[in-house]
């Protein structure tokens, strides 16, 4: 919002600071390009090599995609529509726009920091069950709660997505993890399905409020989906392998 005030309201000059990042990112990776080998080992081809793992025959790939998915939904859903709940909440759209950087915020160093937890510890399930407390509570009271505390609701919120994030992104590497490797192509496909999953929360959250006429609705749905991956991920949290052979 300071970008597009500043610009005298182009939008095209606050959506192209998008490209920046992504401008980077390109430049990055550039120096990636001439490493375009195949490790050796990997295919299941004609010429040889290790069959790929049919993740979609074991229930373990099941249960971190969709962990993955309903945590991805959660948070894109909020992405989106956080700010315009909090107006329609009365707050100002500076405010509403700081408290979603506030959200992003707790995602960064909850996103970070889960993995290192969730590697030390006996049993990840105890950090599911504070991840979705922590994710439901923000949410909780962002809506239920009055607007004075909007800010420690969000950076709440933001903690718990951000946990999730990185809980989901660890589970996904463990499923792999032990003598010979799954396939890393392998490991990527119940990923893709979570996002996936994902894609449908900017939508039911926009469709329910626009149905209902307000956010009640939309935010008890998001309550549930919260719970839902709760359940999930309790049972991605097992200290479980995927085999490494199709």
């Amino acid at each position: 919002m300071p970008v597009f005030q500043s610009s005298g309201g182009s939008a095209r000059v606050t959506l192209g600071l998008w490209a920046l990042p992504a401008l980077v990112a390109v430049l990055a990776w550039l120096p990636q390009w001439r490493f375009r080998t195949t490790p050796a080992g990997l295919g299941g081809g004609p010429s040889g090599g290790r069959p790929l793992v049919k993740v979609y025959r074991h229930v373990l790939a099941w249960q971190v995609m969709g962990f993955m998915g309903l945590q991805s939904l959660i948070y894109y859903s909020a992405l989106s529509w956080l700010p315009i709940l909090l107006r329609d909440r009365g707050a100002g759209a500076v405010h509403a726009g700081g408290l979603l950087a506030l959200m992003n915020l707790g995602n960064a160093v909850t996103a970070l920091l889960a993995p290192m937890l969730a590697q030390r510890a006996r049993d990840q399930r105890w950090l599911i069950a504070a991840t979705v407390t922590i994710s439901a509570g923000g949410l909780a009271g962002l809506w239920f709660a009055p607007l004075a505390g909007a800010p420690a609701w969000t950076l709440l919120l933001g903690l718990g997505q951000g946990a999730a994030l990185g809980l989901a992104i660890y589970f996904h590497r463990r499923a792999g993890a032990r003598p010979g490797d799954v396939p890393p192509r392998c490991r990527r496909s119940p990923r893709g399905g979570g996002y996936l999953v994902a894609t449908a929360g900017p939508l039911m959250v926009g469709f329910l409020h626009a149905v209902t006429g307000t956010w009640t609705t939309s935010v008890l749905a998001m309550l549930v989906v919260i719970a839902l991956g709760g359940a999930v991920g309790w049972q991605a949290a097992r200290a479980r392998t995927l085999p490494q052979r199709a």
